[in-house]
């Protein structure tokens, strides 16, 4: 394919709309590079600009050229720097629940947090206001998972009250001793009187709900006289 071609016309014509087709930041780096002469293009021996060039327009006469169009356009998907964006929240929660779980919530620092994650310090603002933010979102998704297996649990249960139970307190404990979740209670424990706001949402957001889901099984269990109304049911809790 040469400059006279019709496929070489589309590539040129593209340029020249500074490649309305790309995103904005690619966009403005590659405007900036000047549009040299006529040259003979071959699918061998394409440049990162004509591999652009081939993903954004199309279709393409050359066989060959719409093979790599279409197998472009197939592996495509986001672009790397958009999915690294993308999961950047997720790896700066792992980060930080790495740190607090090695050092709790008073010995880490966002310092350390960004080491961990590979990233500078002030990226982490980008996502989250302050320390306890990146605290409350890193104990989001152990705790998290943990309730919804029991919400769950409870929810799809059609069988005796006092089984299911046994299994609620086996699956809590089971976590609770092993796992995220330890870590998870060992800084709310350990540290929930110097920052009484850990205790504070960690219980709204989670003890809270499975206080509650205790009290409905309990109560659902004297109902159905599978378990007797004492003092006990009143605090469900102590059952675990």
């Amino acid at each position: 394919m040469n400059a006279g071609d019709p496929e070489f016309a589309k590539i040129a014509a593209l340029r020249q709309k500074r490649f309305v087709c790309v995103r904005p930041s690619v966009r403005s780096a590659l405007s900036r590079r000047p549009v040299k002469g006529p040259q003979s293009l071959s699918v061998v021996s394409l440049t990162v600009w004509q591999v652009l060039d081939v993903a954004c327009i199309g279709p393409f006469a050359d066989p060959c050229l719409q093979m790599l169009h279409e197998g472009l356009m197939m592996s495509s998907g986001p672009p790397i720097r958009q999915r690294r964006k993308d999961d950047r929240p997720d790896e700066i929660i792992e980060a930080g629940f790495q740190a607090f779980a090695e050092s709790g919530f008073h010995g880490t620092t966002l310092d350390d947090v960004a080491k961990r994650a590979g990233i500078t310090k002030g990226t982490i603002y980008l996502y989250f206001d302050n320390k306890q933010a990146l605290f409350e979102a890193a104990v989001q998704s152990p705790s998290g998972l943990l309730l919804g297996e029991v919400e769950e649990l409870v929810d799809g249960w059609d069988s005796s009250m006092e089984a299911l139970l046994r299994l609620m307190i086996q699956t809590i404990h089971a976590a609770i001793n092993s796992g995220e979740i330890k870590h998870v209670f060992c800084i709310v424990i350990g540290e929930g009187e110097r920052f009484p706001e850990l205790t504070k949402f960690h219980y709204e957001n989670f003890v809270s709900k499975f206080d509650a889901m205790l009290e409905h099984v309990v109560s659902c269990g004297i109902a159905t006289g599978e378990f007797r109304d004492t003092p006990v049911t009143l605090t469900p809790m102590l059952v675990m």
